[in-house]
């Protein structure tokens, strides 16, 4: 038996056998010298051991006490004469078989009080961490310039408003002609209507794209993709829907409808959403008028009230009304200048060349130049202008 793989022997004499398959070069020359050369003035008992070897490692011998005692003071004597060698005779001769047992007890003692440590850390780190939303955060301004006071922040959510109104007044509109167009009450469930188009136009604040939909019509705006969550719906149903409206077989059918969307953005915002023409809806035959800006404004800060009653207790405490009256002053003069946003003269630049994850977006920034859009906005602002003082 080969008595170095001996795994019995290995376990309580592993010092031993690293200390002699890891002897340097030089050592192992010493080693051959001494004793496989047979000329050596070595004493008996080692050239008995080892005059017929030709390396330590072919040693072979049986597992009783007495013969590992013997290979013990063998190995003692062996290794005093490596200088090389790291390990010496008192370290050998005083581990036990006893002594390296209880030592790898306690070692593996350890190992386990570590892990066992390691998982507490883990558990108090986890423990820690606040979960769930924050509310003594949510209305007390932050001190990051980056917040809902941005101006990039307060023009996504303007565009949002404006989308979001077109939406309910094409659907409330076309609904109220379809069922006065049907002899047959149209049940809910039946009901027709568009669909809300992806936010990604809404938050996407490119010049260039944003100065070229201010001059598109309604009805080709909301041709774009329409949301994701329309899970139910084809992705062509606005398509269809405002196909249908504009049908022969609808011809004069559909006229309040079909001028709503014959508008243009540009129409659209300052006419309906900011309120600058009183008659407009009235020609719809609409009486109240909750689509424009400042009713959109005044149900957002209700909702914030009525939502939770934690965050009435928190404006209380942190006076938030004056910063509510703050955030409502920079927003409205934000939509007042809508336009000179992306003409370059109220917001910052942010017509960079980058990849959009949406192909009308990069059609639009591929194909239109921002200097020949901003003259033919710069256009339609001063002929509005015109017309809105002659109206005075």
């Amino acid at each position: 038996m080969n008595f170095l793989s001996d795994i019995y022997h290995l376990k309580s004499h592993d010092i031993i056998y690293n200390s002699l398959t890891n002897i340097s070069k030089k050592d192992y020359e010493n080693f051959q010298t001494l004793f496989i050369n047979p000329n050596a003035n070595t004493n008996n008992f080692l050239n008995s051991q080892f005059n017929k070897l030709i390396n330590p490692k072919n040693i072979s011998i049986s597992k009783d006490d007495s013969n590992i005692k013997m290979l013990n003071n063998l190995f003692s004597e062996l290794l005093s004469l490596f200088p090389n060698n790291n390990i010496n005779n008192h370290n050998i001769n005083n581990n036990s078989n006893g002594n390296i047992k209880e030592e790898n007890k306690k070692n593996i003692i350890k190992d386990k009080n570590i892990n066992k440590n390691e998982k507490k850390n883990k558990k108090l780190k986890f423990l820690k961490k606040k979960r769930g939303r924050n509310y003594s955060n949510l209305r007390i301004k932050k001190s990051g310039t980056h917040n809902r006071n941005a101006q990039d922040n307060m023009m996504r959510k303007i565009k949002n408003k404006v989308m979001e109104s077109a939406y309910r007044l094409i659907n409330d509109i076309y609904k109220s002609e379809n069922q006065s167009n049907t002899p047959v009450p149209i049940k809910k469930k039946e009901q027709i209507k568009l669909c809300k188009i992806a936010g990604i136009y809404s938050q996407e604040l490119h010049l260039t794209f944003n100065l070229w939909l201010i001059l598109q019509k309604l009805k080709d705006i909301f041709c774009f993709k329409i949301c994701k969550y329309y899970k139910n719906k084809e992705p062509n149903t606005n398509i269809e829907i405002i196909n249908k409206i504009y049908s022969n077989e609808n011809k004069d059918k559909f006229i309040n409808s079909k001028k709503l969307l014959e508008m243009s953005f540009f129409e659209y915002y300052h006419e309906i959403f900011l309120n600058e023409d009183n008659e407009i809806l009235k020609n719809f035959g609409i009486n109240k008028n909750d689509y424009n800006f400042n009713s959109y404004m005044n149900n957002n800060i209700k909702e914030i009230c009525e939502n939770n009653k934690n965050k009435i207790n928190i404006i209380k405490n942190n006076n938030d009304n004056n910063f509510d009256n703050d955030y409502k002053g920079k927003i409205e003069n934000l939509a007042k200048n809508y336009e000179n946003y992306f003409l370059g003269k109220f917001g910052r630049n942010s017509n960079k060349i980058q990849k959009k994850n949406d192909e009308i977006i990069e059609n639009v920034i591929n194909k239109y130049k921002y200097d020949e859009l901003k003259k033919k906005v710069i256009e339609i602002i001063e002929k509005y202008n015109k017309k809105k003082k002659i109206i005075i």
